[in-house]
């Protein structure tokens, strides 16, 4: 990265997260999609909302457990995934036509974006919590939830829909640790960067969309970033300073985790986010140098992490000038040459990454429609900071 990307990288930093409970107007993600330029992603975006309309349940949820068999590098994944990730896979799902501008108003996927809504209320218990919460990864399920739900109520305004998000907002709340952030338990003592970001943001878009929510939240991961972020190389970690991002267990080899970059990606985006501090800002631009050095390629040979390129694509959008003219070059050339073109499967992808097993056909789909969205999805949401005086 040039010395004058790394300025323009600092200037992004603001000074504070802002009130929480704030409200921010919605953007006009439609009007957002027929100005962008890139037909060819745009095209692949339409292609994958079709097949997840096509391959949502009766109910509302997606499951993934229809799906033909494959073999990714490191051992088979039928696309099914795991029955557990549901209310996840069903958050994200949401969560791509949302990103589109489908807010279910006499539109082509009013009624899938209306049924899914229904799976996810009808899914929250009478403490706010979405899923159940028999599986250790429940949390991941309940933020994700969480932040599709806010997401609806924030684009369209119900007032039921509110009432979810409060509910779920402090939940969200109640299970973080005390004075820093989040991992499997709640408040049990330890925390990790993943689920952190997926949290931190849930409560982002539950205050854009007027829930009051404890700024401590904020401070909380932002705190935890700290902690986990190697001053040097801007490299931010899991669970431990620097560190590398986790893999599924006899995984290690077939997706090595120096080719990741995904929770520095995670890191840069929630401090961009959240407002950033001009205590912290000066370690941005060592993590989007590392961000770079890491651009998508879609490639067998344990390259492919659509987990980090959904973090990333929202990190480099934010950070904006030449890294994300970079990135989404990539991007869309991984996505094009990744996404199916024919039969059945036509409009996915593969679940050809670490997480594949987990979330299947269904987790592979939406991160990357999601990341392809990134370049419209939040467009002038986030806070800049004031233009800075000159001395005197």
């Amino acid at each position: 990265m040039t010395r004058a990307a790394m300025v323009a990288a600092l200037l992004f930093c603001a000074t504070g997260v802002g009130a929480s409970g704030e409200g921010v107007p919605p953007p006009d993600r439609a009007k957002l999609r027929a100005a962008y330029p890139n037909r060819k992603s745009e095209a692949a975006v339409d292609a994958a909302l079709a097949w997840l309309a096509k391959h949502q349940d009766d109910d509302g949820k997606w499951d993934s457990r229809e799906f033909m068999k494959h073999d990714p590098p490191g051992g088979k994944c039928d696309g099914a995934g795991k029955t557990q990730f549901g209310v996840g896979c069903t958050g994200l799902a949401l969560l791509t036509f949302l990103g589109a501008g489908y807010t279910g108003a006499n539109e082509p996927y009013a009624t899938t974006v209306a049924r899914a809504i229904g799976f996810l209320r009808s899914s929250q218990d009478n403490e706010g919590c979405f899923g159940t919460r028999e599986t250790q990864h429940f949390l991941y399920n309940h933020a994700i939830a969480t932040w599709a739900i806010a997401e609806a109520c924030w684009l369209t305004g119900r007032e039921e829909l509110r009432a979810n998000a409060k509910a779920a907002a402090k939940f969200l709340e109640a299970a973080r640790n005390p004075k820093l952030a989040w991992r499997y338990r709640i408040r049990g003592g330890e925390n990790d960067t993943s689920l952190t970001g997926w949290s931190a943001l849930a409560l982002r878009v539950c205050a854009f969309a007027g829930v009051e929510v404890d700024d401590e939240s904020f401070a909380g991961a932002l705190r935890w970033i700290d902690l986990m972020t190697h001053r040097e190389s801007g490299w931010v970690g899991y669970s431990m300073q620097g560190g590398q991002s986790a893999r599924p267990a006899g995984l290690q080899d077939a997706f090595p985790a120096d080719r990741t970059r995904a929770m520095t990606s995670i890191a840069v985006f929630v401090e961009l986010a959240l407002g950033g501090r001009s205590d912290n800002c000066v370690f941005l631009p060592a993590g989007i140098t590392a961000i770079q050095e890491r651009l998508p390629q879609w490639t067998r040979d344990g390259a492919i992490d659509m987990y980090y390129w959904y973090w990333g694509s929202l990190a480099m959008k934010e950070v904006g000038g030449k890294p994300w003219t970079r990135w989404e070059s990539s991007l869309t050339n991984a996505a094009l040459a990744g996404q199916c073109k024919n039969g059945a499967e036509a409009g996915s992808w593969r679940p050809y990454d670490p997480w594949g097993a987990d979330g299947g056909r269904v987790y592979a789909t939406t991160m990357m429609t999601l990341a392809l969205e990134s370049a419209y999805r939040y467009e002038g949401v986030f806070p800049k900071p004031p233009p800075k005086k000159g001395k005197g």
